[in-house]
């Protein structure tokens, strides 16, 4: 076969796949791939049907925070006002052991929509530990599931069937290429970042100038220095970008996005990430109603959130979201069923 005829024969391929999406459908696939930042480098990726999970895990936040600040002068009379203001949610009702019970629910939803949607085989932990290629996985493990922002709160990583917890981003997995030479799979990872609520501050500082009038014989300008603040916490169990963090110097907190990446042996690559920059994380929100009742507390920043910066806020309210453990599961995995939701959709177009 001349190359000639082997290039058309390649092109009408090509163009028969294209035709196989609708405009809706091609329309959706753009949409989803702004939302989700998702990119592949080759179509060879879709070829293997089998996910070796090498990273399982969902951070769950418990303590979620917001601090806003406000500063006004005034240069002519050299008048100045600042405030500041913090709301804190801490999230009550669920032990660690709950939190591990929960992920291993959305894991096995997980496996078994990619299974009958996708049709994917998933390969857990368990079934390639023994691997000589996954030392250099282990090695890359953290000792411990905290991860903590000081301005955000504290999540737990809490991972699926023993794989290791690794809170670091890293593009390609060490050991990758052969692991998923020798599982005949694509090694993937998937994590997400779980919240419990929004938390909203607001602070406000003014100064009002009056008009110039005499006061007790002498000329003066009165003025009046405000100060508000609003805050408040809208509970709602939803997958978030990343922890989040209000500090330019702790960005070591924000160590990736929600979401699934993964390669093949000879590095053709996937990403399906919560983008930040769009409304996903408002799209990926659960309407279960979660929270059983939800106890404002005025004043002292909570110890867990206690730090040099907000040890400084001058407003401070800390909203104590009540749940059970079963309320709190039924929206995690409502929550993930979105993300998932996506993900299939997705995945079922582009190997249409």
């Amino acid at each position: 076969m001349n190359i000639r005829i082997l290039l058309i024969i390649v092109g009408i391929s090509f163009l028969s796949n294209l035709s196989a999406q609708t405009k809706e459908e091609k329309a959706k696939i753009k949409e989803l791939e702004k939302s989700y930042m998702s990119f592949s480098n080759h179509k060879k990726f879709f070829e293997t049907k089998r996910w070796a999970m090498v990273r399982f895990h969902i951070i769950y936040k418990v303590t979620t925070a917001m601090i806003s600040e406000d500063v006004e002068k005034n240069n002519w009379n050299s008048l100045k006002v600042s405030t500041s203001a913090g709301a804190y949610g801490m999230l009550d009702g669920v032990t660690e052991a709950d939190l591990e019970g929960i992920t291993a629910q959305v894991a096995e939803n997980f496996i078994r929509r990619m299974q009958e949607e996708a049709g994917i085989e998933i390969l857990t932990w368990s079934n390639f530990k023994d691997n000589p290629n996954v030392q250099k996985i282990i090695d890359e493990a953290d000792p411990e599931n905290e991860i903590y922002s000081k301005s955000q709160g504290l999540g737990y990583a809490v991972s699926y069937d023993g794989t290791p917890i690794w809170n670091k981003v890293i593009q390609i997995v060490p050991g990758g290429k052969k692991l998923a030479k020798d599982l005949e799979a694509n090694v993937m990872n998937l994590s997400f970042y779980v919240d419990f609520a929004q938390t909203e501050a607001e602070a406000k500082a003014t100064i009002s100038i009056g008009k110039r009038t005499i006061v007790d014989g002498q000329w003066g300008v009165p003025y009046t220095l405000s100060k508000e603040a609003n805050m408040s916490v809208l509970p709602g169990v939803r997958v978030i970008p990343k922890l989040g963090s209000q500090s330019a110097f702790e960005g070591a907190t924000d160590i990736g996005y929600s979401g699934v990446t993964g390669h093949t042996e000879v590095l053709h690559t996937f990403t399906f990430l919560e983008n930040p920059g769009t409304e996903t994380a408002s799209r990926l929100t659960s309407g279960i109603p979660f929270a059983m009742e939800v106890i404002k507390q005025e004043g002292e920043v909570p110890a867990i959130l206690q730090n040099r910066k907000n040890n400084k806020i001058e407003y401070a309210s800390t909203f104590v979201v009540k749940t059970t453990p079963e309320k709190y599961a039924e929206a995690v995995v409502d929550a993930t069923n979105l993300y998932f939701d996506d993900l299939i959709t997705y995945y079922n177009l582009v190997t249409k």
